[in-house]
């Protein structure tokens, strides 16, 4: 597999720490299935972070892995 360059190992880094944070939320939210996207369905800053549940888990964390790997086929290109 070919290197990555400085600035992919970048965005992988900030990919990894965006996954790690969604892993928290995800697992501190009351794991209840709710119609509305956290943090719209009334998530605090306290801690509390409502019904975040899987689908959301899939849109925030998988979601910039699907840009990136675009990003990374459409930059070898050129």
């Amino acid at each position: 597999m070919k290197e990555l360059d400085r600035r992919k190992r970048q965005l992988v880094a900030v990919y990894l720490l965006w996954v790690f944070i969604n892993i928290i939320a995800w697992t501190m939210s009351d794991g209840e299935d709710s119609s509305t996207f956290w943090p719209e369905n009334g998530a605090n800053l306290t801690g509390e972070y409502g019904s975040y549940d899987f689908s959301e888990f899939l849109v925030y964390a998988v979601g910039p892995l699907v840009i990136f790997i675009v990003y990374s086929i459409y930059s070898g290109k050129e």
